[in-house]
């Protein structure tokens, strides 16, 4: 009988937008909520500027593959940590998004959520000429920061949710914020559901992803690791592969 199997992807954990060199952009959810004029405005000033870039990245060799899987009877389901989108992007259906997908907007309020292009357009007609007076046309920074002189969002409007009033942000798990329960208790189960679990370009040092691992371990299920240099889970790992993850892939 052919297994199922769950296969994870992560490449890299961004939880902030697309880019982790932005951390310390990235305001906690009970600090957007009291800073409305200083952490809030910073926070959605570089967002602003930089959603070009994720709006137009699309979906690579592995985004797509992965998404293909999903007719085979081996795939049972995708987990990833990925705030992107790509792999939405790419085609998948099957997947659980941990951290949320940065391709929304959400009201911290209210359950009112919209495109984040839509989003980009209204900061876009109450801010205008923002974006031209701080990105070089046609210039996207090798690390995907935007350097804003001090001071500079400080005139930045941000538009309300429409249906109350309140704070809108990313619909995307911020720092010191909490991972929904029904998201972890869906991943939960289709862990228990698996005959085994493939990891794919991922340390695993952050336990949202891991837990999943030492689950399928403590359910005595095969792990399957690929990703180049070592992880948090190598020590019960099934088989570790030091390989690119489209090499790997290409091969199944």
């Amino acid at each position: 009988m052919a297994q199922k199997f769950e296969y994870r992807t992560i490449e890299r954990c961004r939880v902030v937008h697309h880019n982790n060199t932005q951390a310390n952009l990235l305001p906690r959810l009970h600090e957007v909520k009291k800073l409305q004029t200083k952490v809030r405005i910073r926070y959605w000033s570089h967002s602003f500027l930089k959603w070009p870039r994720l709006y137009h990245a699309a979906p690579n060799i592995n985004h797509r593959m992965l998404a293909e899987w999903e007719t085979s009877d081996r795939f049972l389901w995708l987990i990833t940590q990925n705030v992107d989108g790509l792999h939405v992007k790419a085609g998948s259906n099957k997947v659980t998004e941990l951290h949320g997908n940065a391709r929304y907007g959400k009201c911290t309020d209210c359950d009112y959520t919209e495109s984040r292009q839509t989003f980009q357009e209204k900061l876009d007609r109450v801010n205008p000429g923002f974006a031209d007076r701080f990105v070089i046309p046609g210039y996207i920074p090798t690390d995907g920061n935007i350097h804003l002189p001090l001071e500079t969002e400080k005139n930045f409007n941000i538009p309300g949710c429409p249906c109350c009033g309140g704070i809108m942000l990313t619909a995307v798990t911020l720092f010191g914020d909490k991972i929904p329960n029904y998201k972890l208790e869906h991943s939960q189960q289709k862990v228990k559901e698996c005959d085994g679990i493939l990891t794919l370009g991922t340390s695993l040092e952050v336990y949202s992803g891991y837990q999943y691992v030492l689950q399928a371990n403590q359910q005595n299920k095969p792990i399957f690791i690929v990703n180049i240099g070592s992880t948090r889970a190598d020590g019960i790992a099934t088989m570790k592969l030091d390989y690119k993850i489209s090499d790997v892939l290409r091969e199944m």
